[in-house]
């Protein structure tokens, strides 16, 4: 490639990074994912009869965060994994994340575990045992609970985040100077 060339691919990828960050969008590059390849999970999300749907209920069974995958294929609107013999499909209804496939499964997952050394052994519990407590930091939310549905809350960097229990039911959460401080059930 000519030096004018990649002059120009890296002004793309500047004004790619600063469209991102305006959006509230992390930018942190994150790792394709490639199918026959094991990953770890990068947060906590549940699974219902072997799938895993992107809206991101927290209903049935929790599969945590640092739990080893391997990826068995992912294309269109679906990704399969392979999690110690058993078979999860994560459906992704683009509707709600407004993501496709590939950007939820560098979400998802990650070459190595995350480490949480820096946080106290019971704030450990509760990220590990999906739990959202009063005082969690977004990153530790994310952890928790996994990347709230974008229909409703458009930027992780927004104060007020709505994520679903269940078909039917929401439990909106809110952050004051980065820790959360309200909802539901919470404490």
């Amino acid at each position: 490639m000519s030096h004018n060339t990649l002059t120009a691919l890296g002004r793309r990828m500047l004004v790619l990074s600063i469209g991102l960050f305006a959006l509230g969008i992390n930018s942190v590059a994150h790792a394709k994912i490639e199918v026959g390849q094991q990953y770890y999970t990068q947060y906590n999300f549940w699974v219902e009869k072997e799938r895993h749907v992107t809206t991101n209920y927290s209903r049935g069974e929790l599969i945590p965060l640092n739990t080893a995958v391997t990826v068995e294929s992912i294309g269109g609107k679906t990704m399969l994994l392979d999690v110690d013999g058993r078979k999860i499909m994560i459906e992704n209804k683009q509707k709600y994340t407004q993501r496709g496939i590939d950007t939820i499964a560098e979400e998802m997952l990650g070459r190595n575990k995350v480490s949480l050394s820096k946080y106290s052994k019971d704030r450990q519990a509760d990220i590990e045992s999906g739990i959202l407590r009063l005082g969690m930091t977004k990153e530790e939310a994310i952890m928790t609970r996994g990347y709230p549905p974008r229909h409703k809350t458009a930027s992780t960097k927004a104060n007020n985040w709505v994520y679903w229990t269940s078909r039917f039911v929401q439990l909106t959460i809110v952050f004051e100077n980065g820790k959360l401080t309200r909802g539901r059930g919470l404490y």
